[in-house]
């Protein structure tokens, strides 16, 4: 529940503590929203190298979340098709093919 309760023990737990720390970060995050975060951990983390990804060079890790959140939105939904139907049936649905 608690973003900082979470990765505070993740980190103390040991063995791949950087790894479960960061996974558990990541869900207390997106459960609780970038508000959990608390404002000193925010400001202490510079922009992103783009070492692996270059072209999030320069970013702050909370903007390139908020990239990622909107990317990850759902498209508006397609309009309604029956398999196997045509036009002329989904205009005249006595008419099924």
């Amino acid at each position: 529940g608690d973003f900082t309760d979470a990765v505070l023990t993740a980190v103390n737990m040991g063995r791949d503590a950087d790894t479960t720390a960061a996974v558990a970060g990541a869900l207390a995050g997106a459960t609780r929203g970038v508000h959990a975060i608390p404002p000193d951990w925010a400001a202490a983390i510079g922009p992103v190298r783009g070492t692996c990804l270059p072209t999030m060079s320069g970013h702050h890790v909370l903007e390139v979340a908020d990239l990622l959140t909107r990317a990850s939105s759902p498209a508006p939904p397609a309009p309604e098709r029956v398999r196997g139907a045509t036009e002329r049936s989904l205009r005249d649905p006595d008419r099924s093919p």
